[in-house]
């Protein structure tokens, strides 16, 4: 395997820290865009448990964990990329974490995985999934904490109609043709 290059660790415990992006289409989220999420989230994220769904590189989980959140599963559907995964986690002796080689859906759907996070970051390969059903799969099967929070990123703004009656956008923001946010869930009155 080869490696295609580095991206940092931007803060916390790990900060400055490489870690190896194993292939090309693999698109990282930036600096510029996780130094705003990991600020939106910045109080909400100690001792909290994530699910990196569409890990890729990890970056978004190892930097969850490099800022104090408790716990990170990251899931991804290319043995390479788990391999990969597992190494940075090695090598940054990190703890509390597991790494699934799945579909992202399947996952969701595989009653062994009960758990329900805090935080779970979805940045899936753009135009291949939809955030709609990804959304619709978090719902239906509880895989977030009520008072939780889903992260996106599209290629595409979120429309409202997208997100259905269940989810409010909590923060938004665009780097260039990269649209991202916090989602919460809906609270009944």
């Amino acid at each position: 395997m080869t490696t295609k290059g580095k991206i940092r660790i931007i803060g916390g415990r790990y900060r400055g820290r490489k870690i190896s992006v194993v292939h090309e289409e693999i698109r990282p989220t930036s600096d510029r865009v996780r130094e705003t999420l990991f600020n939106w989230l910045n109080p909400k994220l100690v001792n909290k448990s994530c699910l990196d769904l569409f890990a890729g590189t990890g970056i978004l989980g190892i930097e969850a964990l490099s800022r104090g959140a408790r716990k990170v599963v990251f899931v991804d559907h290319q043995q390479d990329i788990v391999s990969e995964i597992k190494n940075q986690i090695t090598k940054l002796q990190l703890n509390n974490t597991s790494v699934i080689l799945s579909d992202s859906l399947s996952y969701l759907e595989n009653p062994k995985h009960l758990d329900s996070f805090d935080i779970i970051f979805l940045d899936p390969p753009f135009g291949v999934y939809s955030l709609e059903k990804i959304l619709e799969h978090i719902d239906k099967t509880k895989s977030l904490n009520p008072q939780g929070m889903v992260y996106y990123e599209s290629s595409q703004p979120l429309e409202n109609k997208m997100i259905s009656n269940s989810w409010d956008n909590y923060r938004e923001s665009n780097a260039g043709n990269v649209y991202y946010g916090l989602l919460t869930k809906k609270t009944l009155n």
